[in-house]
């Protein structure tokens, strides 16, 4: 029997066996719920406004904070990825010829999709948008897949039902049924996902048209003229869920779509660049000496004749003032800038779950012992998310076998479908290190005591710390990460012939 491996980092240790790999078989689900009011219709069945796709990319632009904050998390993930997915795509534990083809086949297609790139392009796409997707993208004969395609989230997503209730594209659906359904999405009532996704396009004044009566621009025209403001309506047909799989990291409830990290932070942003605009208009302001004069002069004309005459004023100026004219600097203001504005770049931080250290750049504001903490619960906080991305490329993997094994059921592809997974996160040296010291000691403290206890005669005692000390040695290493070392670096075979056998007896 296995047993737990202790040497590793509990802060940033996760158990890959406990990771729910494969789907449920969707034929054996019974159908006792319908969906809800927010997973058909979104936030807005509940009063709730949702930040749109297009108004994710006006906030990820306004300031750096954010963007960055989400590559830094984003980057640290696929730094557990190998470059060809040696060590990230598993076979199945049935390790037979044709779980072994599965793997290879699954491997493939997602180095052809630009491997660990692709990934990154997801996890981008998931935090900024709050949903990303990936359609499966097969050969002509639909025998296979060839790569995953990441769509841009502002033109692709959840296709959703026309409003107007006698459109032809409602199908089979009741005409008493429609009114509820009216420009929802189009949800599967058993799994209660999205079932149909659509892609989108800006709408325009042609005279090409849609199946529920908008307008679109055909992107192979790019002189049709475009309405200053966007709108997005879908065109072409409708992928499956089949086809397609998603990626998202926070929601709330069971609703279908993620939460952009811009949904929280949207007015922290406004209220930072308005800080941060004040604070850059007053160094404007007051790069230059401003002046302040107290004359006795009523009228307008003579008040402006005097203002024109220190116009020309500076630092090295000498000024005469006839009597009765004081002449005084301005100062400005305190401003309080540098004690309000990291506050503010603290809830950037919080919710992004960087530490606002690394977030910045600026070591100076802690020490290498705090860095190397924060960091464990970073890298901790991290492991969610990796497992949201695991599932995500495994459910790609389940259904690209599913397309080219289309002749197994449902348990045989349990059997076959390979797994995919994030490696362990590498420890700092220091850290090792001292660990590795302090487990040296342990070891030599427990021989210690059981040779002082056999000179004593103390045989259950010797023998108890026997025990101890082999479970400490069993539990020492990750046989996974032993494997991964046997596969990245094969040990050279060494030639014990001599070279010239014929002078052998020189």
């Amino acid at each position: 029997m296995a047993k737990k491996k202790k040497n590793q980092s509990n802060s940033v240790k996760k158990d890959n066996s406990k990771i729910a790999k494969y789907r449920v078989d969707e034929s054996k689900i019974k159908n006792e719920t319908t969906p809800n009011a927010v997973v058909v219709g979104g936030w807005e069945e509940i009063g709730l406004k949702r930040i749109t796709a297009i108004d994710c990319e006006k906030y990820l632009l306004m300031h750096p904070a954010v963007p960055r904050g989400i590559e830094k998390k984003v980057n640290q993930m696929v730094s557990l990825i190998d470059k060809d997915l040696q060590s990230n795509v598993l076979i199945n534990k049935t390790k037979s010829d044709k779980a072994k083809q599965a793997m290879e086949y699954c491997k493939k297609v997602l180095l052809d999709s630009k491997g660990p790139l692709f990934i990154r392009d997801m996890g981008m796409g998931a935090f900024r948008y709050g949903t990303s997707y990936a359609v499966l993208q097969t050969d002509q004969a639909e025998s296979q897949v060839l790569k995953f395609e990441h769509q841009h989230e502002v033109f692709f997503g959840p296709a959703r039902y026309p409003k107007d209730i006698k459109h032809k594209s409602w199908g089979d659906i009741p005409l008493q049924d429609r009114p509820n359904l009216a420009g929802k999405m189009k949800i599967d009532p058993k799994t209660k996902e999205i079932n149909k996704f659509v892609q989108y396009q800006k709408k325009t004044q042609s005279k090409e048209t849609n199946y529920d009566g908008t307008s679109f621009i055909d992107t192979r025209r790019p002189d049709v003229h475009v309405e200053p403001h966007v709108q997005l309506v879908p065109f072409g047909r409708e992928f499956d869920k089949s086809e397609v799989a998603t990626l998202l990291f926070d929601r709330y409830g069971d609703e279908p779509l993620g939460i952009p990290l811009i949904q929280f932070l949207h007015l922290t942003i406004q209220y930072l660049l308005n800080m941060e605009k004040g604070a850059a208009q007053t160094q404007v302001n007051f790069g230059f000496n401003k002046w302040k004069a107290m004359t006795p002069f009523k009228s307008q004309d003579k008040l402006q004749q005097f203002s024109q005459s220190l116009s020309n004023i500076n630092t090295d100026a000498v000024v005469c003032l006839p009597d009765g004219i004081t002449l005084d600097n301005i100062q400005p203001g305190q401003t309080d800038f540098d004690k309000v504005h990291p506050i503010f770049m603290k809830l950037i931080a919080i919710r992004l779950g960087i530490p606002l250290s690394l977030l910045s750049g600026d070591g100076t504001s802690t020490n290498k012992s705090t860095v190397n903490e924060q960091k464990k619960d970073m890298y901790e906080d991290f492991i969610v998310d990796e497992i949201s991305i695991e599932y995500t490329i495994n459910d790609l993997f389940w259904k690209a076998c599913k397309i080219k094994f289309w002749n197994l059921s449902h348990e045989e592809l349990e059997q076959i479908v390979p797994s995919f997974r994030f490696k362990q996160p590498r420890e700092d040296d220091d850290v090792l290190m001292d660990r590795n010291l302090k487990f040296s000691l342990m070891i030599r403290n427990f021989l210690t005591a059981a040779s002082d206890a056999g000179e004593l005669g103390l045989k259950e005692v010797v023998e108890a710390l026997s025990i101890k000390v082999q479970e400490l040695l069993d539990s020492s290493y990750d046989p996974q990460q032993i494997e991964d070392i046997k596969i990245k670096y094969k040990p050279k075979q060494i030639n014990l012939q001599p070279k010239d056998e014929a002078n052998t007896d020189k």
